[in-house]
């Protein structure tokens, strides 16, 4: 450029009302613009960027809660399959404890009917008793079997389900 040239344009921005002062204003005004607008499209960028990081660690701690939750469930049900396999256990004791007397009640109750058929007529009468004892004791023993068979089955079915879910749990498999 030369010498003319420039004179002419600062000529013309005297002219035109813009002084040196005004166009290196401008000048600062269009950078400080320019650095803004960076400054700005940096912090946009990076605040997308941790906005997909923040999402992703939502997630993974979702997935961590459900997996713990799931955790937790298995725990819970592991705890109620051991107490009802010991319900089932205590069951099936009872159960043999219950056969075992109703074998000697059985036994009782044919030696008293023995007894019966070769007593007299004055001590019949109390073997007569003994033995409606022994027949309310073998209802007794009766009922109790009954129940105990009851509760057994129904622990039973109880199991079922929960041995379902052990078994999925432990292949890798979810309920749906």
């Amino acid at each position: 450029m030369s010498l003319t040239s420039l004179s002419l344009s600062l000529s013309l921005a005297n002219q035109s009302g813009f002084t040196s002062k005004n166009i290196v204003m401008a000048v600062a005004c269009v950078l400080v613009g320019l650095v803004v607008v960076g400054v700005g499209g940096f912090l946009y960028y990076k605040y997308r960027d941790y906005k997909k990081k923040i999402s992703s660690l939502q997630n993974a701690l979702h997935a961590m809660t459900a997996d713990l939750d799931d955790a937790q469930q298995t725990t819970m049900i592991k705890n109620l399959k051991a107490e009802l396999e010991a319900e089932r256990a205590r069951l099936a004791g009872q159960l043999r404890e219950v056969e075992t007397k109703r074998e000697e009640n059985k036994s009782m109750l044919q030696a008293v009917k023995q007894k019966i058929r070769e007593a007299t007529f004055d001590r019949r009468e109390d073997l007569l008793r003994e033995k409606e004892q022994l027949l309310n004791a073998q209802w007794k023993l009766d009922e109790t079997k009954k129940n105990n068979e009851g509760q057994m089955l129904f622990i039973e079915k109880q199991l079922e389900p929960i041995d379902i879910r052990l078994s999925r749990v432990n292949s890798g498999k979810k309920d749906v």
